[in-house]
């Protein structure tokens, strides 16, 4: 086994007689760390550091040079090293004024004498404007001042502003720390998206210095002793920027800013309702309507009941009064009260009129106009020219919820305008622990069966629950015969189920079921009467529906059959001819793998290498579950040189 090299003063001196002064200085560091360490080490680590400085000074790298020679400061040099000594004094003696100053600006800022510094670092900006070190200082200083301002009782805005106007200037809104720190204080203060226009400032940041954690929501222990969790910086920086905007902020603007939104949405993993809301207000501010009709449609699918959004659609839309008035009764359904939701009763009389409704919109302005009176508000103009208005019925009838729920079905498509209408019938009704259920037979794809897909029974809410009825629906899949009904209507023309060729290969007489194989290797199972026999052999046209069981394999319910006069599928049967190998009571054929049960080898005498020739059928082993053959009938059997030949038919054998 290898020993780990010991590192010594020796090693860094041949690294940094190489050249190599960044390793030497790292391996000096090591040796430094060691508390026992050496005189050697100590000369070791200085001569490192002088080299160091040397190169900070010809590159103009000042906050470098800094560094080092603070390190320097730390060394307790003997002067019996004069060498040594000399060049640490030269260096210590000759130290920049941009040195001196920025160490008088620390000190200042660490004894609490925050205006000094920021003073101090003003002034050695304004002489220095091009150096980092120097607009950190500054930066940094003024990031002191923005913090105590932002954490005042009554915010002075006029502050903020400078600081702001001050610390974005600077060039170094691409630096990590410095970032998160200024819009953490920026973020915390309440309303100064209302105060300050942030958006300039979210334009002028570099995003690609924030790190994950910052688009992370953080947690929190509440009052109540749970955790919460408390928006990302990220999130926050974007929508007060958002917020901020207005009619005045030019339309380039916007869209750049509302581009910068959505890129930086892919990051976030956490509540956006509100961000995505914003989005969708700034895109109405310079009426790229589809846009924000977008948004909010997106979000409408996750909060339907929520007013705001309703009316906030509602003003996406032009040129089509009709879909305007039924986004805004939608609204008012999910929010009758006009203390909260006047702005949808407005919008609701203002389509009204469009649409030339007037003893409906008569009814919608005496409600308003006697909750404002009621409620002693200013009656403004409008209301006062509607009342003025010829076509004005005073006394109308008051529009019920029936009103609003009818006006507002246009809704419905648009809402769900993406998600495509499935065609299906109504099933079997039942009740289980859900309470009342309807199955809905889907079809999710004309070439495949229909989907069951379980519902409770209020869903058919104005729908005939008659097992049959045609019907088409918006479903929001969760799995394969999983998800939500988003809407559902009867519809008048009957609905086309795929079918599929079956043969009968078991038929169980006392229980009047019949199993079938159909193409594609799918068994189901159905009843049949007295009057309309099944039994083996015979050919039907089977139509079923599938499901998802608990285990992921797929169950399957049959819906209809009946008898075709036609030869049985050639996917489905097949003659065959084999050896044969007896095991137990049962034989299988070697070459076709064909199932030959007990009852054949019983009646038979089978033993293994008989040949045996006769006619199978699909079958499923659920014990292997798979696919093969089962004989249901048998030609003959070769024996010892001649042959037999069973004299029973195939309903014989069950």
């Amino acid at each position: 086994m290898n020993e780990e090299k010991v590192i010594t003063s020796s090693d860094v001196f041949t690294l940094r007689r190489s050249g190599d002064i960044d390793r030497a200085y790292k391996m000096a560091q090591t040796l430094m760390e060691n508390p026992n360490h050496s005189e050697w080490d100590i000369r070791a680590f200085a001569w490192c550091a002088i080299d160091l400085i040397k190169c900070a000074k010809q590159n103009n790298q000042l906050e470098d040079v800094e560094k080092y020679i603070t390190e320097l400061k730390k060394l307790e040099i003997d002067e019996s090293d004069e060498i040594l000594f000399k060049h640490i004094q030269y260096l210590l003696g000759g130290e920049s004024p941009v040195l001196k100053e920025l160490a008088v600006i620390k000190e200042l800022k660490e004894s609490g004498k925050l205006k000094e510094s920021a003073q101090k670092a003003k002034i050695l900006y304004d002489k220095f404007p091009q150096e980092i070190s120097v607009k950190r200082a500054y930066g940094w200083a003024l990031y002191r001042l923005l913090f105590v301002k932002a954490k005042e009782e009554t915010i002075n805005f006029k502050y903020i502003q400078f600081y702001l106007d001050e610390i974005f200037s600077l060039g170094i809104s691409n630096e990590t720390l410095f970032m998160r720190c200024v819009w953490g204080s920026i973020v915390s203060i309440e309303d100064i998206e209302k105060q300050i226009n942030l958006y300039q400032y979210a334009l002028d940041t570099d995003f690609s210095c924030f790190e994950k954690s910052d688009y992370e929501p953080k947690s929190y222990k509440g009052k109540d002793e749970k955790y919460h969790e408390w928006p990302s910086l990220i999130i926050r920086i974007l929508k007060k920027s958002l917020d901020s905007l207005d009619k005045k902020v030019d339309k380039e603007t916007i869209i750049t800013l509302c581009n910068l939104v959505e890129e930086k949405m892919s990051y976030l993993d956490e509540n956006q309702i509100f961000l995505k809301w914003s989005v969708a207000k700034s895109y109405m501010l310079v009426n790229e309507l589809s846009k924000a009709q977008y948004f909010i449609l997106d979000l409408l699918q996750i909060k339907p009941k929520e007013f705001w959004l309703w009316n906030g659609l509602a003003e996406t839309i032009e040129d089509d009064s009709k879909l305007s008035l039924a986004c805004y009764c939608k609204s008012l359904l999910c929010q009758g009260d006009l203390k909260f939701n006047g702005r949808g009763k407005i919008g609701v009389i203002k389509e009204l009129i469009a649409l030339e409704e007037y003893d409906a919109a008569s009814a919608e302005i005496q409600e308003l106009v006697t909750y404002k009176r009621n409620h002693e508000q200013k009656i403004d103009d409008v209301l006062k020219g509607y009342i003025a208005s010829n076509w004005y019925v005073p006394d109308c009838k008051k529009n019920n919820t029936d009103f609003y729920k009818e006006h507002s079905q246009p809704t419905v498509e648009l809402l769900y305008k993406d998600i495509p209408w499935c065609e299906g019938i109504i099933g079997d009704s039942y009740t289980n622990d859900f309470g009342p259920m309807v199955s809905l037979n889907i079809v999710k794809n004309k070439s495949d069966s229909p989907v069951e897909i379980k519902v409770r029974k209020d869903v058919l809410k104005g729908i005939v629950h008659k097992k049959g009825t045609s019907i088409r629906a918006k479903i929001n899949w969760t799995g394969y015969s999983k998800g939500e009904v988003l809407v559902i209507e009867e519809i008048d023309s009957d609905v086309t189920l795929l079918s599929k060729s079956g043969l009968v290969y078991r038929v169980i007489e006392h229980n009047h079921q019949a199993y079938i194989v159909t193409i594609g290797d799918v068994s189901v199972v159905c009843t049949y009467e007295d009057d309309n026999p099944l039994k083996v052999m015979d050919v039907v046209s089977v139509v079923y529906s599938t499901h998802e069981r608990r285990d992921g394999s797929k169950g399957t319910s049959v819906l209809s059959w009946h008898k075709v006069d036609q030869n049985p599928p050639s996917s489905l049967i097949m003659d065959f001819e084999n050896i044969v190998n007896v095991i137990g009571a049962v034989a299988f054929t070697y070459e076709t793998n064909v199932f030959i049960e007990d009852k054949f080898v019983s009646q038979y005498k089978l033993i293994s290498g008989d040949v045996v020739s006769g006619t199978a059928i699909r079958s499923f082993n659920p014990k292997k579950r798979e696919w093969g053959w089962r004989a249901i009938g048998i030609q003959s059997v070769e024996q010892d040189g001649y042959k037999k030949t069973p004299k029973y038919t195939h309903g014989d054998i069950f």
